[in-house]
């Protein structure tokens, strides 16, 4: 039995998603037959071809003609910008040896993204600061019943994209089982409209739902209806789940029962198996990249970025505004990280990695450092770190030497008093002695901020801003993304309201799959200055 595992449209546009490689590695290494595609980066590749191209700026026009006494919608002029100010290299996204650098490459994916959504129902839209893909559709991702009509959307910019590039693909390969790898909200309509397509012609295959977005929003699901589409929902962690799968492959739906994680439909009603124990990181055979040609993912020469990720779970797993791991935490040793990484730089061609855990031990990351300076390996590569008392001046070089430019820390905000509320464990002080010594040490950080935390007052988010603005002139590294806050009903804040001064929290009825909160009333600013001034911020670290 065979297994085809796709990763739907639409989500960062510019490395592979790991946990394609990751099961596809684990699932062969147990005998199974997989096939892995990128339908993310395929449909950007789409979008970028000349005909699209050239179909899009006939739309531009088109659009341009009947506008023409009327004021320009912002998204066709906004396009209109994008195409004036790229002209020839608009055609550059399929040839990575034009591509000058991150910048003009993400300049392109905007304007590429533009023209292929003119004129449709719904659109797809690159998000530089987030460096993804956003969706807008009429209907919201979380919630089943829009989102299974969304399945069936006409006039949708994915329209042909599943019939031409996906589905042959998928007969050809013989596959029993489908397996969609959701990570992102926005991939959630996608995917249900590439399973639609494959119940009408493809019946004999059975196709399964999985990730994080269908861990965390579709573990509570109570109708039915999406099993009109699906045949299964896997929960939490799926190397056994989809071993399992396909080993009982012939047995069909009376082998649910046993499959760890699983949720399924029988005679009408909903059925769940709890999750099964996750395998151990340092038990995984490595990812297999090999499929992955760094060419796809739109890096200028010798620039292709491999993602990786050392740990699982969050060691910390404390923060108010977070849904938490359940899982816990797993990372395997320095030495075996390092050998790891050695090999998987044997078997592809990029030139860096990008660390991509939830939150890292300060001991791996440091050990890891050091093994891959006894190597005498030479990479560059990225991590996402907290802020610690253990990042000291004297780590920083060591980690420079090893060849990392760049750390990404969720400082989620500037203030003790709002730190101590989210229970980050950081204060102020802390923060400031990291800058420092990521500044002297000449390392670049990327941080993460959060706005509108409840009882998070207006004043107390601008002097947060005007800190990282005072570091900025001081030389310290304090580029930031600023997000506002988002209240889901399984965080602590969601759980227990009334502690953070919450008072009344409000849900879109419509919304059944654990969507975050549309509106709540609490101290502070509300959620609309939290976004203006998240857009606000923004545009000044940017200016």
């Amino acid at each position: 039995m065979s297994l085809y595992l796709c990763y739907p449209p639409f989500g960062p546009p510019t490395s592979p998603y790991l946990s394609l490689p990751v099961l596809g590695g684990y699932l062969r290494s147990q005998g199974h037959e997989v096939r892995c595609e990128d339908a993310n980066n395929r449909f950007i590749r789409f979008a970028g071809t000349p005909e699209k191209i050239r179909e899009g700026l006939e739309k531009l026009a088109l659009l341009e003609t009947s506008a023409e006494g009327s004021p320009l919608s912002p998204w066709v002029g906004r396009t209109r910008e994008l195409v004036e100010a790229l002209g020839p290299r608009l055609f550059s996204l399929g040839s990575p040896e034009k591509i000058a650098s991150p910048v003009e490459r993400n300049a392109l994916l905007e304007g590429v993204l533009s023209l292929v959504s003119l004129g449709r129902a719904d659109r797809v839209v690159f998000q530089h600061a987030a460096n993804s893909l956003g969706y807008l559709s009429p209907g919201s991702s979380y919630s089943s019943r829009e989102s299974l009509e969304a399945a069936y959307m006409e006039n949708s910019l994915l329209e042909g994209f599943f019939e031409e590039h996906v589905l042959p693909e998928l007969q050809e390969s013989g596959a029993d089982l489908l397996g969609l790898s959701l990570a992102f909200a926005e991939q959630f309509q996608p995917a249900l409209r590439l399973a639609r397509l494959v119940r009408e012609n493809l019946q004999g295959v059975r196709i399964f739902l999985g990730g994080p977005f269908a861990t965390y929003h579709l573990r509570t699901l109570q109708g039915g209806a999406l099993f009109d589409l699906l045949d299964g929902i896997v929960l939490g962690e799926g190397e056994e789940s989809l071993d399992l799968l396909l080993r009982s492959a012939e047995e069909g739906p009376k082998a649910y029962p046993k499959i760890p994680g699983l949720l399924w439909r029988e005679e009408g009603k909903i059925c769940s198996n709890p999750p099964g124990k996750p395998k151990s990181m340092g038990s995984l055979p490595d990812p297999d990249f090999e499929i992955f040609s760094e060419k796809k993912y739109f890096f200028p020469p010798g620039g292709g970025i491999l993602p990786l990720r050392f740990s699982r779970g969050c060691w910390w797993n404390r923060c108010t505004f977070c849904r938490g791991y359940s899982l816990p935490y797993d990372t395997p040793s320095p030495e075996f990280l390092c050998s790891q990484l050695l090999r998987l730089r044997e078997r592809t061609h990029f030139s860096g990695f990008v660390l991509a855990d939830a939150c890292i031990l300060p001991e791996v990351l440091f050990g890891f450092a050091e093994e891959l300076l006894r190597s005498g390996v030479r990479l560059l590569w990225n991590a996402h770190f907290r802020f610690s008392p253990a990042l000291t001046l004297e780590k920083v070089l060591l980690l420079r030497e090893a060849g990392c430019t760049r750390l990404f820390l969720g400082l989620e905000s500037y203030n003790d008093r709002i730190l101590t509320l989210m229970e980050k464990g950081i204060t102020e002080e802390l923060i400031r002695k990291n800058l420092t010594a990521l500044t002297w040490g000449g390392m670049d950080a990327l941080l993460y901020m959060i706005l509108g935390f409840p009882s998070e007052t207006e004043e107390e988010a601008r002097e947060g801003f005007r800190k990282l603005e005072e570091h900025r002139k001081e030389g310290l590294s304090a580029t930031c993304q600023f997000n506002p806050f988002m209240l889901f009903p399984d965080s602590p804040v969601g759980r227990h309201p009334a502690k953070y001064g919450v008072t009344r929290v409000i849900y879109n009825p419509r919304q059944d799959l654990c969507a975050p909160a549309e509106a709540w009333d609490a101290p502070g600013m509300g959620i609309q200055k939290a976004r203006d001034l998240a857009e606000e911020f923004g545009k000044r670290m940017y200016a």
